[in-house]
């Protein structure tokens, strides 16, 4: 086709095969149901549009690719494949769902002020910032069957909701990266090797709060609201950083890393938490409002805070330093043999 406006499919569309050329036209899916069997790629230099409504449904069986030739996909409703989706830039222009049997991978940027949820259980890929060409996103949510990476298409990376962000399977940092949301949930593992995250509220927004259900092991973390760890780690190469509240719900948690400063941790009585840092800790507990610590477990480092605690155990070979001002306390205090320690009521 040699023209350069818009072919648009004002109604529903079903082939069994669509072909496009390299030419300077887009192409628009404005129907509530389409269907393409085969694997389609599109060629055109302009745009594409998958429907236009929260209700349209969109349906590329074997496979779907748009990184060839459109400048950007713009997508409402479901968008759905038996093979795998492959999309340059993207913008939301309704609710989305993505649905492939295999993997579905982003390559440009993601953005529009609307949901996204992704089921696959191959790997999903946001390889450029969330947030940005299109405005931010609504909530971004990944289903639990796949594992998510997010970045490497550029030096640094974010990603940007005005809702809650939830990663229902396990995510891989592949740069460094900035949340910014509501509520950022990981509920598989988080790992970034030498990468690291921060989680933040934009200007003049609630939010930054995180929710850790899995193991983490990451470069270094940054929270600027409330924390929940609920998973069994979190692990870092460089320092721990909590700006709010720290809410262990585990039954034995461990956070490791070089050093680590919170507003304030709390735990349940059936909870217990163990510090196992290289260098200065500052987290200040608390037993209200919040309820009573379990048990807090030194394995290095040296604590800095007030406390009243059901027990303290220093653990062996441990070398640090308990400062409790006046009104702290610990209902007991044990010191293995070989550990060095300074603890000055």
């Amino acid at each position: 086709t040699d023209t350069a406006g818009t072919i648009a499919f004002q109604g529903d569309l079903t082939t069994s095969e669509l072909n496009t050329a390299p030419r300077d036209y887009s192409v628009a899916f404005r129907g509530a149901v389409t269907s393409v069997a085969g694997t389609t790629s599109f060629l055109n230099k302009g745009t594409v549009a998958f429907g236009d409504q929260a209700g349209d449904r969109s349906t590329f069986i074997e496979g779907l690719v748009t990184t060839a030739g459109p400048s950007t996909a713009s997508i409402a409703g479901a968008l759905v494949s038996n093979g795998t989706i492959l999309l340059g830039a993207v913008t939301l222009a309704a609710e989305t769902t993505l649905t492939a049997t295999g993997d579905v991978t982003i390559e440009g940027p993601l953005g529009g002020p609307h949901a996204l949820s992704v089921a696959s259980p191959g790997v999903t890929t946001l390889r450029r910032s969330v947030g940005s060409v299109g405005g931010l996103l609504g909530s971004l949510t990944t289903d639990a069957a796949g594992s998510t990476i997010l970045g490497g298409g550029e030096a640094g990376a974010f990603v940007r909701t005005t809702g809650a962000q939830t990663y229902n399977d396990g995510v891989t940092l592949a740069a460094n990266t900035t949340f910014q949301g509501a509520l950022i949930r990981f509920g598989g593992t988080l790992v970034g090797g030498r990468f690291g995250l921060e989680i933040s509220a934009r200007a003049s927004q609630q939010g930054g709060d995180a929710v850790f259900d899995g193991t983490v092991s990451v470069g270094y973390l940054s929270v600027s609201g409330a924390t929940t760890v609920a998973g069994p780690s979190i692990t870092t190469i460089g320092d721990q950083t909590y700006t709010g509240t720290v809410t262990i719900t585990a039954p034995a948690v461990v956070l490791r890393g070089a050093g680590a400063t919170s507003g304030r941790i709390a735990t349940g009585p059936d909870c217990g938490l163990e510090l196992d840092f290289t260098e200065v800790v500052s987290l200040p507990l608390t037993t209200t409002p919040l309820s009573e610590i379990g048990a807090l477990t030194v394995s290095d480092g040296i604590l800095v805070g007030s406390a009243v605690v059901g027990s303290l155990a220093f653990a062996p070979a441990a070398t640090f330093e308990v400062a409790v001002p006046p009104g702290g306390g610990y209902g007991q205090i044990t010191v293995a043999s070989s550990s060095t320690a300074t603890v000055d009521l």
